[in-house]
């Protein structure tokens, strides 16, 4: 009798655990219900840290090789330690940062932090040493320029693209930056004058430059929003169309996903769009992407060690976008708010800096 018990219990514990490794159902389009689910359970959570004090108006930031965050602002720069939750201020106000407002600031292979343009300075460029904690004058562009994009490539040189300056207009002129000699050379211009366009870095070494605007000397809209996009191919350092999205889409965010696809959302016609669209490099196509269950504007994408993208628009509110099953999940909101920042932690945690408020985001 105990023997068939026992037997009887083993056979039910195999059936058991072959049920339990069947895979698991893949989401359809048609699987309503399980989409509505999805979206029903927020996901994550947020913890707060100290914020950078005294902080208001523009600010860029960068994670350096270390794990630390650097944060720069208009005349000084600050280190944040995501390990001990505090900031460090470096010497400052130092006169070199001044009138870098709406300039860009990229992480160069070497790991040293590469500033170009700004709103007033926007000529001369400076390069940040980690190992000295200080800044040093490098080369200097063409053309002045702010509001524009900033791309490391695989060759360890920068391609900056479009923007504006003072009331001179946009700019369709690209630049390239050469770590080796501290210098920049030209390339062929954009296509066409733009500004609040998004640049991702392809698989194939190409730059995909989509959407963005053209206003007039006295910033007027000359010209509507674009849906058209460009590719740069730093081998022949020219431009090629890369065919339009669905819609128009300006200071919009861009992601290259994992797959090699470029996700980009928000900011078409009025911020309550909340499409999505999709570039498939390897057909060169632009297919219709999931809609985000959050209202836009959106400030920021973020890829997760995951291949998740989470995103985060102003009011504080994020929505997670899982490739696997082209469907978006909300996530727990946070305090901050505004024109954010945000940026991937070695811990694999997203760390959001807003003006007084300051975030981490665990999956």
């Amino acid at each position: 009798m105990h023997k068939k018990q026992r037997l009887y219990w083993l056979v039910a514990g195999f059936v058991s655990i072959a049920a339990g490794c069947q895979p698991e159902e893949v989401p359809t389009q048609s699987s309503t219900g399980t989409q509505e689910a999805r979206l029903e359970a927020a996901v994550g959570s947020w913890s707060v840290n100290v914020p950078q004090g005294d902080v208001t108006g523009w600010r860029a930031a960068t994670l350096l090789d270390s794990g630390l965050v650097m944060s720069v602002r208009d005349g000084s720069t600050a280190l944040y330690n995501p390990y001990s939750d505090s900031w460090r201020t470096l010497m400052g106000p130092d006169p070199m940062l001044f009138g870098r407002t709406q300039g860009s600031v990229t992480r160069l292979s070497s790991g040293k932090v590469l500033l170009a343009g700004g709103r007033d300075n926007a000529t001369h460029t400076l390069l940040f040493d980690p190992a000295t904690e200080s800044w040093s004058y490098q080369g200097q562009l063409a053309e002045g320029r702010a509001w524009h994009t900033a791309t490391l490539l695989d060759s360890g040189q920068v391609l900056v693209t479009g923007g504006d300056y003072s009331l001179r207009g946009q700019r369709r002129s690209a630049e390239l930056y050469e770590p080796a000699t501290g210098t920049w050379s030209s390339v062929q211009p954009l296509p066409e004058a733009l500004s609040g366009h998004a640049a991702t870095l392809l698989y194939s070494g190409k730059v995909l430059v989509t959407g963005g605007y053209n206003l007039d000397s006295w910033y007027h809209n000359a010209d509507p929003a674009r849906t058209a996009a460009y590719l740069f191919d730093p081998a022949t350092r020219a431009w090629s169309p890369a065919g339009h999205m669905s819609r128009v889409r300006r200071n919009h965010v861009s992601i290259r996903l994992y797959s090699g696809s470029v996700l980009v959302a928000g900011h078409a016609r009025d911020n309550s769009d909340t499409s999505s669209d999709v570039y498939d490099p390897y057909n060169d196509q632009w297919l219709p992407g999931p809609s985000l269950p959050i209202p836009g504007p959106y400030v920021s994408a973020t890829m997760l060690y995951s291949g998740e993208v989470l995103v985060l628009n102003t009011s504080g509110q994020g929505a997670l976008y899982d490739p696997s099953a082209n469907a978006w999940r909300l996530t727990a909101s946070t305090q901050v708010q505004g024109y954010s920042l945000a940026m991937l932690l070695h811990t694999g945690q997203v760390l959001a800096i807003g003006e007084g408020a300051m975030e981490r985001f665990s999956r």
